[in-house]
């Protein structure tokens, strides 16, 4: 039960929330087990609520009845098991400091996904560092989701090389909050579902405002290297990607060195940003060269809603430029510049930023191929396309677009692997990608 108001308001009025259900969440007949969560989000709070809302939990119930509209039934009773009720998983680490185990089910962000929904089950922050050396068949990476907000951490081979699109502390692992939930994403080809959680992974000292606080302590130690995209709407909605130079990471996406974009259905109002890793949108990319990088904004819907684009970091990277492949023109950027941008586009910016030391440029045109939605395909050049044609693996011609005059294509494609070959008046390229 979701009640609008306060405690204490007469006003108060229970609301019902037309949710969109998907795998993240279970049926209301079926328990939930150690590991699994659930999201809940309460949007369009009335004024005269002080922007709360009372959540109910049915801490005593024996148990619950409902009806079903559809057949007219009423009268179904389920009867609720209350053995242990009121305690934490996280209670049997004082018997025999035996590691807490759960296994990944069906708490998935979508179905035959590698991404899971678990949850901190400690009343103490969860060090992330020690959560994925202990658990290698996850990759070493997490999405964070709240109300208005997505957070996106990536490791690397300790806890001085976390790369995170908010930066704090340098140089200490990104730690999770209380009871907090997070999104993470199994290694490829992986059969092992069991997860563990230990006493030693718990942080303490660290002090939130809130139990389940969204602002977790999320740290970026190679800062210096890091340059942080922001996009921003009129009214405060805000995403972040981040790139990271790194001379020895690969310039195209890499499960263990980028974060991809993470679309979440609560956070569908909201435009996100991405950079391009490879063949996929990306909150965090690692990469070597930072030299006409993709930057696009997944919308909201809104069509005609514009976001402000600002950029942090670029005193390491002078003389870095946003290239405008529609208008042909290339902006000098700066600490502190805004630049309006609409809210949904792809394949039109792209960032070049050269090297930390010496800014070395790369001259030459760009043909990018990657996905971003699902069913999307993306070509983008710096130049107009001529070109493209899309094969099956066995080789057949499946789609070709001749006599093309701009320098982007977008088309739709069934879930699949694909051969795109694109030419434009000084390059050609041919890739791989794979649809989701």
């Amino acid at each position: 039960m979701i009640t609008i108001g306060s405690s204490n308001n007469e006003d108060n009025r229970t609301v019902a929330i037309a949710g969109n259900w998907s795998g993240v969440y279970n049926d209301v007949t079926v328990p939930y087990e150690p590991g699994q969560g659930f999201s809940v989000k309460v949007p369009n709070l009335p004024t005269a609520a002080s922007g709360s809302a009372l959540f109910r939990f049915p801490k005593a119930d024996t148990k619950y009845s409902y009806y079903s509209s559809g057949s007219i039934t009423s009268g179904i009773e389920i009867s609720i098991e209350r053995t242990n009720a009121g305690k934490l998983k996280s209670n049997e680490l004082t018997t025999d400091n035996s590691p807490i185990e759960i296994t990944l089910g069906e708490n998935t962000a979508s179905e035959g996904s590698n991404y899971h929904l678990i949850g901190n089950p400690f009343m103490a922050h969860l060090n992330a560092q020690k959560f994925f050396e202990a658990n290698t068949n996850l990759q070493k990476k997490f999405w964070l989701v709240t109300g208005d907000n997505q957070d996106v951490a990536v490791g690397g081979n300790d806890a001085s090389n976390w790369i995170t699109t908010e930066t704090t502390t340098e140089g200490k692992s990104p730690t999770i909050a209380p009871l907090q939930s997070f999104f993470v994403e199994k290694v490829a080809d992986n059969t092992t579902n069991a997860i563990i959680f230990k006493a030693d992974m718990q942080e303490l000292g660290i002090t939130d405002t809130e139990l389940k606080s969204s602002s977790v302590s999320f740290v970026s130690s190679v800062s210096s290297t890091v340059l942080m995209l922001t996009a921003t709407t009129a009214d405060g909605r805000r995403s972040r990607a981040a790139i990271a130079y790194d001379p020895a990471a690969s310039d195209e996406y890499k499960a263990n060195e980028d974060a991809e974009l993470f679309l979440d259905s609560n956070l569908a109002n909201i435009p996100a940003i991405y950079t391009v890793a490879g063949t996929m949108a990306a909150s965090i990319n690692r990469t070597p060269v930072l030299w006409d990088i993709p930057v696009g904004i997944y919308g909201s819907g809104n069509s005609s809603e514009m976001v402000a684009l600002s950029f942090e970091g670029l005193d390491l990277f002078p003389g870095t430029t946003l290239y405008d492949a529609e208008k042909k023109t290339e902006t000098a950027l700066h600490n502190g510049y805004t630049l309006p941008v609409p809210a949904n586009t792809c394949g039109r910016y792209f960032l070049r930023a050269g090297t930390p030391t010496g800014n070395e440029k790369i001259e030459t045109e760009t043909i990018r191929i990657y996905t971003v939605g699902q069913g999307q395909l993306i070509v983008a050049a710096t130049e107009n396309l001529q070109s493209v044609a899309i094969y099956d693996f066995a080789g057949r011609l499946l789609q070709r677009f001749d006599r093309l005059s701009d320098s982007k294509l977008t088309t739709h494609l069934d879930t699949g692997n694909y051969i795109v070959k694109a030419v434009s008046g000084h390059r050609q390229e041919t890739g791989k990608i794979q649809i989701r």
